[in-house]
């Protein structure tokens, strides 16, 4: 078949189409403030940052995640579980000096666990959600 492809666009999505956000915070006294989560984030603070690579989602990343999912998902908790789910999924590499695995994901701080949601959805959208 020669319909693979139209003018260069291919339907599948590799595993090496790949996108990267970044996450800015900075602490002041017990507070951390996280760029895209804080409305208070200060651009002029000396933030600290990291870069986090993700892979775009293709049909058997949505699979995972609906077979993950058998709750209701018009429920708001619901669906900040299945964002959560999807960025481990989609995730293939940080700059951070910990090893990229589930354990550490979960022992990121809340707000930079959000910043990195809120990156996603600006990024793909709903993609691999819907």
């Amino acid at each position: 078949m020669e319909n693979e492809k139209i003018n260069n666009i291919s339907p599948f999505v590799e595993d090496d189409e790949r996108f990267e956000i970044q996450i800015k915070y900075y602490k002041e006294k017990d507070d951390l403030f996280v760029e895209a989560v804080d409305e208070q984030f200060d651009n002029k603070k000396d933030a600290v940052s990291f870069i986090v690579k993700f892979k775009y989602p293709n049909a058997g990343d949505y699979s995972l995640l609906t077979v993950q999912n058998t709750d209701n998902t018009d429920n708001i908790n619901n669906i900040l579980i299945m964002e959560i789910r999807r960025a481990l999924i989609l995730i293939r590499e940080w700059s951070l000096d910990k090893e990229l695995n589930n354990d550490n994901f979960y022992k990121l701080h809340p707000k930079i666990a959000k910043a990195m949601i809120v990156k996603i959805r600006d990024k793909i959208g709903l993609q691999g959600l819907i």
